[in-house]
């Protein structure tokens, strides 16, 4: 069988709790997708989401895009699926009430992997119920910029210094340098 497979929407609330408040609180989210089957074992799928909510303590307004594509293929007589995925995210606040002052990052991910599938063919799960996956909630969650959206408001230098020469921020001075032993390895978490 070769043709359509099935359009999905999700809608929820994510709201997180953390020490420092980085995290997105109240958020409401949608998500919209539709799943393509090429043949029984082969499908493409599209989805795209979008979320709200707050950052920081200043209640800050933030914006979440994902995207997503995957390619999922079951070979007859195996018991899983084997595919590959690409995703997308766009996580960013404002730091004032402007979009002049927005900050964030973007996330490129790609995964290869294997499913184990209820049914027989890709096409039978598709139509099982549950087999629809949740958009990536931890990274939408944990996401810390790591911008301080209090620079813009301050007299002070906001300094970074690293070793990383491409690194490049909105709300710090970023400075390179150069490890005393170029042969020590330095984590780029600790710079």
């Amino acid at each position: 069988m070769t043709g359509w497979g099935s359009v999905f929407a999700q809608a929820g609330y994510l709201d997180s709790y953390d020490r420092y408040d980085e995290g997105t609180r109240e958020a409401p989210f949608a998500r919209l997708g539709i799943n393509y089957l090429l043949n029984d074992n082969w499908s493409v799928k599209l989805d795209g989401a979008y979320a709200g909510g707050k950052k920081w303590t200043d209640n800050l307004p933030n914006r979440i895009f994902d995207f997503n594509v995957e390619s999922e293929i079951r070979p007859e007589t195996w018991p899983v699926s084997l595919f590959t995925r690409y995703e997308f995210t766009q996580i960013s606040y404002h730091a004032l009430d402007s979009d002049q002052y927005r900050y964030g990052e973007n996330f490129h991910t790609v995964m290869v992997g294997l499913k184990f599938r209820s049914g027989t063919t890709l096409h039978e799960a598709d139509r099982a119920p549950g087999s629809l996956d949740l958009p990536s909630l931890g990274k939408w969650v944990a996401f810390n910029a790591n911008e301080q959206p209090v620079a813009s408001r301050s007299q002070l230098p906001f300094i970074c210094l690293t070793d990383d020469h491409a690194l490049r921020s909105e709300s710090r001075d970023c400075r390179v340098v150069e490890p005393l032993f170029p042969q020590d390895p330095i984590p780029a978490s600790a710079t």
